[in-house]
């Protein structure tokens, strides 16, 4: 079982890129999936440490999807069976022993974000360019 933690962002991008014309759908993915490198990397750095576990868990999604209009949505962090506790770390947890939020997630992409849209559109310059 896997549990994913979606973090939008690069929505914009994708529209810009589907608006410069028609720009392969697999373009597309190459780039997003590039852009999204520093982002995971940002992640790993600002996860706190106990076990490891969450931080080892993070990946990038394999495939971006789009939504019914046509936008991609990039999910940043894709946590399998070894770190189901991803999103009480994210947004913190009521219960019996509440936990405040320690947030990784959305501030790793907002550290990272101008370096992944720099990343994503040097891999379209490259299919442009031939």
């Amino acid at each position: 079982m896997s549990v994913e933690m979606g973090l939008s962002g690069f929505e914009e991008l994708a529209v810009l890129l589907h608006g410069i014309g028609e720009i392969p759908d697999d373009v597309v993915q190459r780039a997003l999936a590039a852009g999204s490198a520093p982002i995971l990397r940002e992640m790993q750095a600002r996860v706190g440490v106990r076990s490891g576990n969450l931080r080892n868990a993070l990946k990038t999604a394999k495939g971006f999807k789009q939504n019914k209009k046509g936008v991609y949505s990039l999910s940043t962090g894709a946590f399998g069976k070894d770190a189901p506790h991803a999103k009480l770390v994210e947004y913190g947890h009521g219960g019996p022993k509440p936990a405040p939020p320690h947030p990784f997630a959305r501030p790793a992409y907002e550290a990272a974000k101008d370096e992944a849209y720099r990343i994503a559109a040097e891999e379209v310059r490259k299919w442009l360019n031939g």
